[in-house]
């Protein structure tokens, strides 16, 4: 059977569930890209900051200029979260970017993904965006192809610097939110 899940804006309250998904998802995810032992220091060193920065994110997103949204179970288990707000590559046509979109891993491939982009979909077009742009890290094949089979379209390359290395990028766009809503 299926755990149950809802999802909800963001509040201030959630900081320490966001920043700990964050990191155990990464762990997991990112596991064949990062170093090792940065990964495994995720939990000790960065976890204060990352509650502090979740926190002042979910902040902002109340003045309205970004969805800030999670996913959590029933019983009030925070397993997922999505934010988004304006895109700022000029490069780019997309007024919209999806900036994050975790779940943990052992919540993945619910649907809960597939959810919560439909949601965030809906509060930036209520923001007045009407596209979106996603960055993923190229060597992460299962969330490229998750863009994918939502129908986003590869649309560029950039790079990420994390660790004095420079990891590669690769952007999906929709151009229309209208196409993520009802995923």
């Amino acid at each position: 059977m299926t755990e149950e899940f809802h999802i909800r804006a963001a509040a201030p309250q959630d900081a320490e569930s966001i920043a700990y998904v964050q990191i155990k998802t990464w762990q997991h995810a990112y596991a064949h890209i990062f170093p090792q032992d940065q990964l495994a220091a995720l939990d000790d060193e960065e976890l204060p900051l990352r509650i502090e920065r979740w926190r002042s994110i979910v902040r902002d997103t109340a003045e309205g200029s970004s969805a800030m949204l999670v996913a959590e179970t029933n019983p009030g288990k925070l397993i997922g979260f999505a934010n988004g707000g304006k895109q700022l590559k000029p490069e780019f046509p997309h007024d919209a970017e999806l900036f994050t979109i975790y779940i943990l891993p052992e919540f993945q491939g619910k649907g809960i993904g597939r959810r919560l982009i439909s949601a965030a979909a809906v509060e930036l077009g209520k923001l007045g965006y009407s596209s979106l742009l996603v960055w993923v890290l190229a060597e992460n094949s299962p969330s490229r192809r998750f863009y994918e089979h939502l129908g986003g379209r590869f649309s560029g390359e950039g790079e990420y610097m994390r660790w004095g290395h420079a990891f590669p990028l690769a952007a999906y766009a929709w151009d229309s939110l209208e196409t993520l809503i009802g995923e």
